[in-house]
């Protein structure tokens, strides 16, 4: 119907313009010299579909959820990175519901790497099914990270399908360049310790580096560059103006200086050269301001280097700065920048080496880094390569889900790179590239995919360009299932958020209870027991628990179950030396000599300290720990 209302509003239109023009006018043709407003804008208010204005609301809540996120400050044990991605799901799945209204003529169009995501989640299922995996709630997070990641691949490219890419990517540069820049001024009081109205940003000891309200420089120097490129593509769009630019523009480079982030080369390499191609093969007599403003961002963060590098105005007081530069240098000068480099070679091969264990679905979601403990190999008998992750997002994939769970993302993404407009991106895929080469830079060399805030807005973005996809007519039933779906996920929002607070309370009780040296009461431990039989933090509850086991004889085969399981859930280096204990008391000495070993070979920082613990044993037990304290002594030699 509203189809058919527009030649009528339209018409409407002219005649009444064109009566008052030749009012005013000679009777010259208005056609020409008029100013007439134009049609969308006059029957916008009675046209508007429902699923266009449902659109529009989730395209404003996808700008939240790749903004807002970014700037919560609030970061504490036990998860310090809880509210901000939880933040992240309220965002996105509340945009979500903008796909419930998403029928049109001929239906909806879900894209492969949707349907890959999803095929993702079934992967994660077998590995339950086969008993692969020691926690089926860590796999059950896992599943919904996944399947969240899917549905809004999904939004993404309804957002397109319905408002068209440039609207798309406008707001969403709009959103991450103010995120951006509001980071970075979180950034600046946060080094520097600025009160602003009696209010000031706590960082804690942190590390070195910028890092703002992101609080890890690496993440922070990836949004900054996300960031840094929906700047540089707006102005080169025509949307801010120069002196605008300029002041956004500034801070996010010497926020990426001052985050000593070495990755911050690449990000602003990655904004140069998609500026340039982009540019190169489009109209470049348009796109000129493009080019010539990433040069200068360029430049301009080649010069703070030196500045910061040669100078004392910005390196807070009492505080050595190193810079990037100086960084880079270490990375093929220092021993210890050549150590990290050389440890995420180790686990690269670990994770190759897992996934040759397991080709088909691989050793299981989340069950890395005991598989590294178990099987593997020294690194070099001084510095420790534990890790949870294989810090490359395609070998960590291989590791965990096999060759099965690679090829549902890898083939949907191999597709969508076929599709990409690559003789012609445009300004809208050329920043969408931009800010998905930044992702995937980073992902070569940590997780930040693992992450709710980057996933979201990597997601979005990878569906918002023109792909392969199937094509869904939206019944009533189907319409009625997706919202049934996303209820759930709402309400389950709750019940996570209501689930974590318990386990807030919990960890202080159990901390307290652990520096007083008090144990739990009878009627604590029952509580204690009720949240965890019903929590999806249910390895951390059974971590908790297994701090607190007294470490003797009583309930013994009980505290090796919960303690064993532990290990499979986070292979830190108390909760191995625990289970080498405790199988010394139940008389299993050469598996704990075999444990003790693995603790020595794979935290050889931590052995010392845990070889005098057990020594503190051994004079309460001789019988019981004597033999496997001389047998750590004599292999290792401290």
């Amino acid at each position: 119907m509203h189809v058919e209302e527009r030649p009528v509003g339209v018409e409407n239109e002219r005649t009444q313009g064109r009566q008052r023009f030749l009012q005013g006018t000679g009777g010259d043709d208005p056609s020409i010299l008029a100013r007439v407003q134009p049609p969308h804008t006059a029957t916008a208010t009675a046209e508007i579909s429902p699923s266009r204005l449902a659109s529009r609301i989730g395209l404003a809540l996808v700008g939240l959820m790749v903004s807002l996120p970014f700037l919560n400050f609030h970061h504490s044990l036990p998860l310090p990175t809880f509210h901000t991605e939880w933040i992240s799901f309220a965002l996105g799945t509340l945009a979500l519901f903008a796909l419930v209204f998403a029928s049109r003529e001929g239906g909806t169009r879900i894209p492969f790497l949707s349907l890959g995501l999803i095929a993702l989640v079934f992967v994660l299922v077998i590995q339950v099914a086969a008993g692969t995996i020691a926690y089926f709630e860590r796999s059950l997070l896992g599943m919904l990270y996944v399947l969240w990641a899917a549905l809004l691949v999904w939004l993404g490219a309804n957002l397109r399908e319905h408002l068209g890419i440039a609207r798309v990517g406008l707001v969403l540069q709009v959103f991450i360049a103010a995120g951006g820049f509001l980071v970075a001024i979180t950034g600046f009081m946060m080094y520097y310790q600025i009160d602003w109205a009696g209010f000031r940003l706590i960082s804690g000891a942190g590390m070195d580096g910028m890092y703002g309200t992101v609080v890890q420089r690496n993440n922070f120097a990836n949004y900054l560059g996300c960031a840094l490129a929906s700047v540089v593509f707006l102005f080169g769009r025509r949307r801010l103006s120069l002196p605008l630019a300029t002041l956004l523009a500034v801070p996010l480079v010497l926020g990426l200086v001052l985050s000593i982030s070495r990755s911050a080369w690449i990000y602003v390499g990655i904004v140069f050269v998609a500026a340039c191609w982009t540019y190169w093969l489009g109209d470049r007599g348009r796109l000129k301001s493009l080019a010539v403003f990433s040069s200068c961002v360029l430049v301009l963060f080649v010069g703070l280097n030196f500045v910061v590098a040669y100078s004392s105005w910005f390196p807070r007081s009492g505080a050595q700065m190193l810079t990037l530069g100086e960084r880079w240098v270490q990375t093929v000068s220092s021993d210890q920048a050549q150590l990290g480099v050389q440890i995420r070679v180790y686990l690269l091969k670990e994770a190759w080496a897992m996934f040759a264990a397991r080709p088909v679905i691989g050793v299981g979601f989340g069950e890395f880094a005991w598989n590294l403990l178990e099987h593997g190999a020294s690194f070099d008998g001084r510095n420790s390569a534990m890790a949870s992750h294989a810090h490359n997002v395609l070998l960590g994939l291989l590791a965990e889900t096999g060759l099965l769970g690679t090829l549902c993302v890898a083939v949907p993404l191999a597709l969508w790179l076929r599709a990409f407009p690559w003789s012609q991106p445009g300004l809208d895929a050329g920043w969408i590239l931009t800010v998905i080469g930044i992702q995937a830079a980073h992902s070569m060399v940590e997780y930040p995919l693992w992450h709710a805030n980057f996933l979201g807005l990597a997601a979005v973005l990878l569906g918002a360009v023109a792909q392969p996809a199937v094509t869904l007519v939206f019944s009533r039933f189907r319409k009625a299932a997706l919202t049934a779906v996303l209820a759930a996920g709402t309400a389950t929002l709750g019940g996570v958020f209501s689930d974590y607070r318990n386990f807030e309370r919990w960890y202080r009780q159990a901390d307290a209870s652990q520096q007083k040296g008090a144990p739990l009461s009878a009627a604590q431990l029952k509580d204690f027991a009720d949240q965890r039989a019903t929590s999806l933090f249910a390895g951390y509850y059974d971590l908790l628990a297994s701090e607190l086991l007294p470490l003797n004889r009583e309930d013994l085969d009980a505290k090796l179950e919960l303690n064993g399981h532990v290990l499979r859930f986070i292979a830190i280096p108390t909760v191995v030396f625990r289970q080498a204990v405790l199988l010394s008391l139940k008389g299993e000495h050469e598996e704990a000599a075999r444990v003790f070993s693995r603790l020595a070979t794979m935290y050889p920082g931590a052995f010392p300290d845990n070889l005098q613990r057990l020594e503190r044993l051994v004079v309460e037990d001789p019988a019981t720990f004597g033999a496997l304290a001389g047998e750590a002594r004599r292999r290792f030699g401290r």
